[in-house]
């Protein structure tokens, strides 16, 4: 299935953390997005541009963009106002200030700003490194924590079959779900019955820590065939078509083959099949987690 054995992960937001950490969180409930559309929990990216998304919905205040104390905006007008008063030949270090500054107020990071500057002049990078990157402030707070390895391996997969899980089986049968369905519908069946806390609370107590799903940016193509340990050329059709056909067999050879319409695309599944480890299904995508154990949340470190 692809699971993950650790992760970093990321939250943005408005809030800040204190000295508690990520302990707290479940008493903050409804505080962030408030949708909670994936269960009652604690949310958390593995893509750290996911969580700067967050931060960037949840906590936007351009009157907190500040470069040296000054907002940036009346920042931006000094010196668009600078460079009209001088000829053009030497306002050119000033349009480079206002275009880094542009750049920020377009949620570029840091980082990537400060890295732009470097192909700009000696004097704009020079500023951007002695000025702007010691004193730039900004809205909300990204924090990176520390998901605990052991426990990622046991969080209900939100989009992966149940079957062949005992524990998630037995709690399926204890709720009238299938044990071919998938987490998704488990989770869905019991908020039904018990609520979103209440599921989350239920699947806690029976060792679930958590559930965790593939990202917006991720959802439409999570899982990807790799052939030798490579991925396969865009250029290849039929090669793409028989991941296609695999990918959705779930990796069952023969079920795939049945599904082909392609004769090219057949043979291709049939070589794969007759090479063992030849073809592995590979997870490309990232994950949110949404975490409701205490304990785990007692654990996960900034």
């Amino acid at each position: 299935q692809g699971a993950i054995l650790g992760a970093n992960v990321f939250q943005g937001g408005p809030h800040k953390y204190g000295p508690e950490g990520a302990s707290e969180s479940l008493k903050h409930m409804s505080k962030g997005e408030g949708a909670q559309a994936y269960g009652y929990g604690r949310y958390d990216a593995e893509n750290i541009d996911v969580a700067e998304q967050y931060r960037i919905n949840l906590a936007y205040n351009p009157d907190e963009m500040k470069v040296g104390g000054k907002q940036i905006n009346e920042l931006y007008n000094d010196i668009s106002n600078n460079a009209s008063r001088i000829p053009v030949k030497q306002a050119s270090g000033e349009y480079e200030k206002m275009e880094i500054l542009e750049r920020l107020m377009q949620h570029e990071t840091l980082d990537d700003v400060a890295e732009y500057a470097k192909n700009l002049s000696p004097e704009t990078a020079a500023w951007v490194d002695k000025t702007v990157r010691p004193s730039f402030e900004t809205f909300g707070n990204l924090y990176k924590h520390d998901l605990p390895d052991e426990d990622i391996a046991r969080y209900l997969d939100y989009d992966a079959s149940i079957k062949g899980n005992p524990q998630l089986e037995s709690i399926a049968d204890k709720y009238d779900v299938a044990s071919t369905a998938d987490g998704a519908t488990l989770y869905g069946i019991m908020e039904g019955k018990l609520g979103k806390r209440g599921a989350s609370e239920a699947l806690a107590k029976a060792g679930i820590p958590g559930l965790k799903y593939f990202d917006g940016m991720s959802r439409d193509n999570p899982k990807q065939v790799f052939v030798n340990g490579m991925p396969i050329d865009s250029r290849d059709i039929y090669g793409n078509i028989a991941s296609d056909l695999f990918v959705d067999a779930g990796g069952d050879f023969q079920v795939a083959i049945k599904n082909a319409k392609s004769k090219d695309a057949i043979e291709v599944l049939k070589d794969w099949a007759n090479d063992p480890g030849m073809a592995q299904i590979t997870d490309v995508g990232t994950r949110n987690f949404v975490t409701w154990d205490q304990d785990v949340l007692n654990r996960m470190k900034l």
